[in-house]
């Protein structure tokens, strides 16, 4: 009680937090000054909230403004058990318009699928997580109160955009697994899983100052996601990834954090790392360079000076050099890792696929082999490509030119003269 201590006595010394941190920790100030900043527009207001008046206010948001609890673990078992409830994954889509009603479809192999409509009915669930859903029947509905934007289009002022009256799921008698023919209804009761990724996003677009920040994922199947960051200017007309921390009953939005910008929004840099980050490719650009150590155990190739396969390298190979090899890829091609051959024998014919032989260079277990396992693919793009292995190998050594010595693993089939197959061989070329 700041007017109660200042007539204590002449011994007690009474400080405003501010004029403390000032005084003797002014190293501190700027610090502090960036956490009020970001807590002045919430419920964690350092400046005007009392403890006692903070956890009031929380205790209110969670028991009138917020989404139906999630089941217990021993509730969400009991009913796994007794097939009134279902686990499954679940793929988010919005319908009508950029940001629609949400739509919830969890597919089933041995039972109808379960469909699951509006953000009420989701209950914070998020596409690719595995949720347990209760079944309801033909006369159950889910009711949304006001405060649930299914609509998502985010409007109104930030305060009404937090405000979520409570859901109330009213499933009546539970309808066990196989009940019905076609695809049922259901309502997110538990999220067993979370699969949460990097999202690239953008500011949406009425947001003009302050600290907390909604961001639009370009993926419209994901909700908008509640940030703090400091300078929006910077950020505005933007791509950024953004992270989800968790999403709390009492929070139309999850909340996240700003983990790095992509660049201005139109930019081709920009649109390429969103891509790569949209289909978890990689982080960006940069990232899908190769390290240090996978071009150390890169042959040597150049203008000057290059790759042929030495007398140990063609050991135990069998010898196609005098063979017609022809790739079927489009001309121009650099990066040529298979080819075909065919020609006549005295009992028909033998046809050959033959595919580049990285294992040439690519030893298990390297730098190499542990970057091209993480990559999976290379990746092309409208004007450039990311290799799975560094480019010496998938452009020059390992791709099957004309007129080059080149290493390969090959089949071939003998066939007679109708094309029926006489023979097979297997082996390095």
């Amino acid at each position: 009680d700041y007017e109660a201590l200042q007539t204590t006595g002449p011994d007690v010394q009474v400080w405003q937090l501010e004029d403390y941190v000032d005084a003797w920790h002014p190293e501190l100030v700027e610090h502090y000054h960036s956490v009020e900043q970001a807590t002045v527009d919430g419920d964690m207001d350092i400046t005007t909230l009392t403890a006692a008046e903070h956890a009031q206010a929380r205790l209110q948001a969670c028991t009138q403004n917020s989404y139906t609890a999630h089941y217990s673990a021993s509730d969400i078992a009991e009913g796994l058990r007794s097939g009134t409830l279902v686990r499954g994954k679940i793929r988010l889509r919005a319908g009508g318009g950029a940001r629609g009603v949400a739509q919830g479809i969890i597919e089933r192999t041995d039972a109808p699928d379960i469909v699951i409509g509006g953000r009420a009915a989701l209950n914070r669930a998020c596409t690719g997580d595995v949720v347990v859903v209760k079944l309801l029947g033909a006369g159950d509905k889910v009711q949304a109160g006001a405060g649930v934007d299914d609509a998502g289009d985010g409007s109104g002022d930030e305060d009404a955009e937090e405000t979520l009256a409570v859901e109330q799921i009213d499933a009546g008698d539970e309808t066990p697994m196989g009940a019905a023919e076609q695809p049922v209804q259901g309502v997110v009761v538990g999220v067993a899983e979370r699969k949460w990724r990097p999202y690239v996003a953008t500011l949406q677009a009425d947001e003009a100052g302050g600290m907390r920040h909604l961001a639009v994922p370009v993926d419209a199947s994901v909700p908008k996601i509640r940030i703090h960051y400091p300078d929006v200017r910077a950020i505005a007309d933007s791509y950024f990834v953004v992270a989800i921390d968790g999403w709390p009953a009492d929070s139309q939005y999850p909340q996240g954090h700003f983990v790095r910008a992509l660049g201005p929004i139109g930019t081709l840099d920009a649109e390429i790392d969103t891509i790569l980050v949209e289909r978890q490719i990689a982080v960006s650009q940069s990232a899908l360079g190769f390290s240090a150590a996978s071009l150390r155990e890169m042959p040597d190739d150049s203008a000057e000076r290059p790759w042929t396969p030495s007398a140990h390298d063609l050991q135990g190979r069998r010898d196609l050099r005098d063979t017609l090899v022809f790739s079927i890829d489009p001309k121009g091609s650099q990066d040529i890792d298979d080819a075909v051959s065919m020609r006549r024998t005295g009992q028909g014919f033998e046809l050959g696929v033959h595919i580049a032989d990285v294992t040439q260079f690519v030893r298990p277990g390297s730098a190499t082999d542990e970057a091209a396992r993480e990559r999976g693919t290379t990746v092309y793009l409208a004007d450039r490509r990311f290799n799975m292995i560094p480019e010496v190998l998938s452009e020059r050594v390992c791709s099957l030119r004309g007129s080059c010595d080149r290493l390969a693993v090959s089949v071939i089939w003998n066939m007679d003269a109708d094309y029926n197959v006489t023979g097979t061989w297997f082996g390095r070329t």
